[in-house]
């Protein structure tokens, strides 16, 4: 089973601390993320709207955008229709199920209008384009090299990135069953996974060849650098325009602009070199005395999307062809200008001023889920401040989500619980907790966790979010709502869990208030709201189970030093069980290393592990009233 890693969010770091092992319940951690909203990266905050300014979201802009040129759909027979609200985007009934119809080709080809609507959505059957999309969402994210290397990754997170797995004979195999041959290999360069990738052009290989086509570094990439293992590829030509010989340094022909043949071949070694300078150069010479060759931005956007971090599959037609749709207007050009779209999203000034004024009490764009504590629903609320307070006044509310309304100075205020998660990539949400930690007086028995969560400091190794699978054998019971609160109910299902020898974690279960105790090979799993786990016993001050032993030579040599746990666990059972004496011993070998002790005590609680809670002196005090009925 999945699940995130223990301590898998780091909210400090683009990159987290915490790598996942693939085991169960580590199989993925992430870090600290930024946030941008469609309504800004499309263009619709861009639109003009009734009653002068831009459009703020994507309703205003439905509702109350001015060009008219937007209020236009198709028809089911495939006319345009005027409409009286703003269009985003819709394409033709023809190419609405599949672009690879017959139909739709056909469509597409004969230059009639197949798309309406804001110009960053043009071209959704054109695989160009979504190239194009991809990357300006890369660029929104201020990923180095966006628009200008095709880089979709922090660079950061690619020298990070361990070798790609071998894996050979498996279903996900990073290595040619025969070497030479077109792959699989595996890349992380396009989204920092590993994924599979081939080389075009290979001799004795399937035509066409598997795409996606690897990155021309493959060959440099750590694990694929030993040529006795990764010989460079056995290609069926010298032509560039076949593909292979670009990784091999084989090609015949000049990769110079000014000197490569004005044809396909040309064109690949060209692109090869992953400069847009040298394309556009290498495409004026064969646009010589065009109109189109003017153009300055609609060149420089054909160069750059002339050429790829690998084989480029199109011909020099092609991209000419692509340069004078740019040109007419045809095609939406990217815009790398960076828009407003990541810090304080749609917060209004004085949600962001409230931010700062809390000294980072406060969260923009993080909500939690679920939305709605039980009991309560949404109600309106005049800033975050104001759903704070209602929040501080509600029992059991550790966390407020405001949501600010558009257009409108006021918002909704939602109350949540203990057992919330926390809900990234939240536009327009302002969430914090029901105090700010700053302007708590007393924070003895307090503690402050992620996304400024405060609880009390006997949850300082509990986990929101996780649960354990299978139980103990009769280790589920449900707490009376009359036995306190959440918080009593979560401690008293931990130290059920501590009094049972057995347990090695447990989970408590809101609204139920089911108590569920686990053993130590039990599977995690995590990220499902209501619940909170931990561990039987979070306390680290208290001597080791070892130190009790160093104190008792006598029974340590007795037991001998092999399996210690184990055979005092044995020992002390069978004492306790047949003649009521007492027994020392750490009940968990898996767990003995745990800074704290358990003893068995006499009839009529005989073999019932109980906890010692004195202070050290008391304890060495206690040590030989315990071992005199052992020893004797």
């Amino acid at each position: 089973l999945g699940g995130m890693c223990p301590d898998g969010f780091d909210h400090d770091n683009f990159i987290p601390r915490v790598e996942p092992t693939g085991k169960p319940g580590c199989t993925y951690s992430y870090g600290k993320a930024e946030v941008i909203r469609l309504d800004d990266l499309v263009g619709i905050t861009k639109q003009q709207c009734q009653g002068g300014g831009n459009c703020k979201d994507w309703l205003h802009f439905r509702h109350n955008c001015t060009d008219s040129k937007l209020k236009r759909m198709f028809a089911l027979d495939g006319s345009i229709k005027t409409v009286d609200y703003c269009v985003e985007y819709d394409i033709h009934p023809k190419c609405m199920a599949n672009c690879d119809l017959p139909d739709c080709k056909a469509l597409i080809e004969s230059g009639a209008v197949v798309y309406l609507g804001l110009p960053f959505w043009n071209g959704r059957c054109d695989p160009r384009a979504n190239v194009r999309r991809t990357e300006q969402v890369a660029a929104a994210f201020l990923i180095p090299g966006a628009l200008t290397s095709h880089m979709l990754m922090e660079t950061s997170v690619l020298e990070s990135g361990a070798a790609c797995p071998r894996s050979r004979g498996t279903g996900f195999s990073c290595a040619p069953d025969i070497a030479g041959r077109s792959g699989p290999f595996c890349t992380r360069f396009w989204s920092g996974a590993c994924q599979q990738c081939w080389i075009p052009g290979v001799r004795h290989d399937p035509s066409p060849a598997f795409k996606p086509w690897c990155p021309f570094d493959i060959f440099n990439a750590t694990g694929y650098d030993d040529r006795e293992d990764f010989p460079t590829p056995d290609c069926k030509s010298n032509n560039a325009s076949d593909g292979c010989c670009l990784y091999a340094g084989t090609c015949d022909g000049s990769t110079s602009p000014d000197l490569a043949p004005l044809n396909d071949d040309g064109l690949a070694l060209v692109a090869s070199k992953r400069n847009t300078a040298d394309m556009e150069a290498f495409i004026r010479r064969a646009l010589v005395g065009t109109a189109a060759a003017g153009n300055a931005e609609a060149m420089r956007w054909a160069a750059y999307f002339a050429w790829e971090p690998g084989p480029i599959d199109r011909s020099l037609a092609d991209v000419l062809r692509e340069l004078e749709v740019f040109a007419s207007g045809r095609g939406a050009l990217p815009s790398p200008a960076r828009h407003n779209m990541v810090s304080h999203i749609g917060a209004s000034p004085g949600e962001v001023e409230s931010a700062t004024r809390h000294n980072g009490c406060y969260e923009v764009n993080v909500s939690f889920f679920p939305l709605d504590m039980d009991g309560t629903v949404g109600t309106i609320a005049l800033s975050p401040d104001s759903c704070q307070k209602r929040c501080a006044a509600k029992a059991g509310c550790k966390h407020f989500s405001f949501l600010q309304e558009v257009g409108d100075s006021a918002g909704s205020c939602h109350l949540q619980d203990l057992f919330a998660l926390p809900r990234l990539a939240s536009p327009g949400y302002t969430s914090g907790p029901y105090t700010c930690w700053n302007e708590i007086e007393d924070r003895s028995g307090l503690i402050q966790r992620a996304h400024m969560t405060i609880v009390p400091s006997s949850f300082e190794c509990f986990e929101s979010g996780s649960v354990y699978s299978p139980a103990i054998d009769g280790g589920q019971f449900f707490i009376a709502p009359g036995n306190g609160s959440d918080e009593h109910a979560v401690l008293q299902c931990q130290r059920t869990c501590r009094e049972n020898v057995f347990c090695e974690h447990f989970f408590f279960a809101s609204p139920s208030r089911l108590c569920t105790l686990v053993a130590a090979a039990a599977t995690r799993m995590s990220n499902l709201t209501g619940t909170i786990s931990g561990p039987p016993q979070c306390r680290k001050n208290k001597k080791a189970f070892s130190e009790l032993f160093k104190q008792s030579p006598s029974l340590e040599h007795r037991l001998g030093r092999s399996g210690l746990c184990q055979g005092a666990v044995i020992f002390a059972l069978a004492l306790s069980l047949l003649m009521g004496a007492v027994g020392l011993c750490r009940v968990s070998p898996a767990r003995f290393w745990e800074p704290h002790y358990l003893f068995f005590v006499p009839m009529p609680n005989r073999g019932r592990p109980m906890e010692f809670e004195g202070s050290d002196d008391e304890f060495e005090a206690l040590v030989p009233e315990l071992e005199a009925p052992i020893h004797a």
